[in-house]
């Protein structure tokens, strides 16, 4: 992986904690949760909750939820708002939310200044409606680790707001039930299995979406060396290639490639400083359709869902929801699968290398297509559902081990189309992803045998999103999406763990259009930890 795994512990614990970096508080040039302008409430959950152990152990917090008296279901639109404060020396850690059993919000944290920082995220959950509509037990779980030189503690707010509804603002369609898998860990790609019974019996639609975090080695996957080479020389292996595979009750239900995402102490901590990458404080979920499967889980029976990552080397913590639609005039649907050209197993990854001495470059490729098809009876006729994905991978890994210089660019894309047909018609849903990475960074001692060591490094992250929908052949939506974060900086210390030299500078090029009118386009850039420029147009 990333030389940033060898180094990790050395630049997010080194240092004396009154000589940190000192930076303004986190900024993101994402497009805010948009609100209808109708009445609300909010109801909170936690009110600063401060995480906290000298041990590593999980200090979670935990509530029951009431919904809002004032403020009855259903409702246009529900916004989670979480809000935290950290002080000191810390590393960037991951956490959630978790309410009635299913997994709300995952997040990971800025690493904080000897001042203090404070953050803020909202995150639109309007999906998660149908677990809002009774009380509920719920855990705010991050966990933070307390010694001598890691002292930053975090002091966790979060609250959910409820709009109501009114003639311009109705409802929107939402799952009838979510049902929360819990949380499984898998690794060497062996896969986990999630146990599932009590369906409702008249589903009409069905979804799974995966929170899919790497760990240790499989942080920065998609740097991961060959085992020939890694193994040779003290790396982590696997190669680059990494892919989250489904099955359900052992027939393949879906394959995606997860998200690159970078943390705040990813690769140097000094460039993302106040300006985290793409969805670092708000990762979403990996999606698949498990309409085409509905006749099987519509049987009354148990079920297993089973999950993978193809060639992992580390832990990966998988936590998944079940999002049900059921059909509101029968008590029993039926279906069955009538297509799946998913084969069993990962795609066949493509690598060649370019052996040197001391050095090595290899690139990596691999692509997949598949359709699944199936029908469901329901109280209004028969509808068919196809769900296609075809996705791409091409990644090219350069590594030399002395001095640990590497440099690294990800690419994928993945294309999803859902067809679904009625006799009223056909609507077709298509989203096309793509993820680019582009990593430079090394770890090196200069002169030889002095007592420091530095880490030059350039990341940029990359996240464009585009969106159709379509009925009948003619096009009734469409939006576009480009999230880019780029950063570059050297951090140096000393082996006393004093600063000897750090800096960083970051931007952000944030532009969303779509076929209703609304357009946001946000630039920020930041230098040695503080905003240099900041414009924001939502004209088109």
């Amino acid at each position: 992986m990333l030389i940033a795994v060898a180094v990790a512990a050395i630049i997010t614990g080194a240092a004396v904690a009154d000589e940190g970096v000192y930076y303004q508080d986190p900024i993101q040039a994402d497009m805010p949760v948009s609100v209808p302008p109708t009445s609300s409430c909010t109801v909170p959950l936690a009110t600063d909750y401060v995480t906290n152990t000298s041990s590593g152990a999980y200090q979670d917090y935990n509530g029951t939820f009431t919904p809002p008296a004032g403020c009855p279901g259903p409702w246009s639109k529900v916004v989670l708002h979480f809000s935290a404060t950290e002080a000191g020396r810390q590393y960037d850690r991951a956490g959630e939310i978790e309410l009635g059993g299913a997994w709300i919000f995952f997040t990971s944290t800025p690493e904080p200044d000897p001042d203090g920082i404070a953050w803020h995220v909202d995150k639109n959950v309007t999906e998660y409606s149908s677990l809002f509509m009774q009380s509920q037990p719920f855990t705010i779980s991050m966990p933070n680790y307390l010694n001598s030189t890691l002292t930053g503690v975090m002091h966790i707010s979060a609250s959910l707001t409820f709009y109501e509804t009114d003639a311009a603002h109705p409802a929107p369609p939402v799952p009838d039930q979510v049902i929360g898998l819990g949380t499984h860990y898998v690794s060497s790609g062996a896969p986990t299995d999630f146990a599932v019974s009590g369906l409702p019996r008249n589903l009409e639609r069905a979804k799974l979406e995966v929170y899919p975090k790497g760990n240790s080695c499989d942080e920065f996957w998609y740097g991961g060396a060959p085992d020939a080479f890694a193994n040779a020389n003290g790396l982590c292996g696997g190669g680059a290639y990494r892919e989250l595979d489904v099955a359900l009750d052992g027939t393949p239900a879906g394959a995606t490639l997860p998200f690159p995402a970078i943390f705040t102490g990813g690769v140097n901590p000094l460039i993302w400083r106040p300006i985290p990458a793409v969805d670092a404080f708000n990762l979403p979920p990996r999606t698949f359709d498990l309409t085409p499967f509905v006749g099987t889980l519509v049987d009354g029976g148990s079920h297993t869902v089973s999950l993978s990552v193809a060639n992992a080397q580390s832990y990966w913590g998988l936590e998944g929801n079940l999002l049900l639609w059921q059909d509101a005039g029968s008590t029993q649907t039926s279906g069955q699968l009538t297509g799946d050209t998913l084969a069993a197993g990962p795609a066949a990854a493509g690598v060649s290398e370019q052996p040197g001495s001391g050095s090595d470059v290899w690139k990596t490729t691999a692509s997949r297509s598949y359709a699944i098809t199936g029908w469901v009876q329901t109280s209004h006729g028969l509808v068919e559902t196809t769900v296609g994905r075809s996705f791409t991978f091409a990644n090219s890994n350069n590594l030399t081990v002395q001095n640990y210089r590497q440099n690294t660019t990800n690419d994928q894309a993945i294309d999803t189309v859902t067809t679904t047909t009625d006799a009223s018609g056909t609507r077709r849903h298509e989203v096309d992803e793509s993820d680019d990475v582009l990593a430079q960074d090394m770890f090196q001692l200069t002169p030889p045998h002095s007592d420091y060591w530095e880490l030059p490094a350039h990341v940029s992250l990359t996240k464009t999103l585009g969106v159709t929908d379509s009925w009948n052949g003619a096009t009734i939506f469409s939006s576009s999406l480009s999230n880019e974060t780029d950063g570059s900086g050297v951090l140096s210390e000393y082996d006393n763990g004093q600063y000897r030299l750090a800096n960083g500078a970051d931007r952000q090029v944030y532009d969303y259009e779509d076929s209703t009118g609304v357009c946001y386009h946000h630039r920020i850039s930041a230098g040695e930890g503080w905003v240099k420029s900041d414009r924001l147009s939502t004209t088109c």
